[in-house]
């Protein structure tokens, strides 16, 4: 799946937002949403009053543990996954992160929800984000 946040016309963008802690947000993070069309969404955050240039990783132990302030979810040609069963995990390195842009890798291993027994069917290889704006 590509989405390219030169593309926003036409239904297609990516960002990252930073969420300050308060009200709904139990801590601060820096939200990724990228979208392409209805059926092709990802959002994915880091839990972290300022980013760095380092791996943050991310299982489903720790997001059972801080409920409402990770988000892990996919949604690809209309099947959704989340972090949610054991053996579940995203891997978010952050490679560049300069003049609000940022730039890095993520990989992971996601549950289609609500089903058990398609605990861990979505894997996420190889994926880039490159040059992407930073919202404060």
């Amino acid at each position: 799946m590509t989405m390219d946040n030169a593309n926003s016309s036409n239904g297609e963008n990516v960002v990252f937002a930073k969420q300050l802690k308060g009200g709904a947000v139990p801590a601060t993070r820096y939200l990724m949403n990228s979208q392409r069309g209805s059926n092709n969404v990802l959002l994915l955050s880091i839990a972290s009053d300022s980013l760095q240039e380092i791996n943050y990783y991310y299982d489903s132990t720790y997001q059972s543990n801080h409920p409402f302030e990770l988000v892990f979810d996919i949604s690809f040609n209309g099947e959704i996954g989340t972090l949610s069963f054991g053996g579940d995990n995203f891997d978010i390195n952050i490679s560049s992160y300069k003049n609000r842009q940022i730039s890095g890798t993520f990989s992971g291993k996601l549950s289609s929800t609500p089903d058990y027994n398609k605990r861990g069917n979505l894997v996420i290889t190889e994926g880039v984000f490159n040059g992407i704006p930073v919202i404060y």
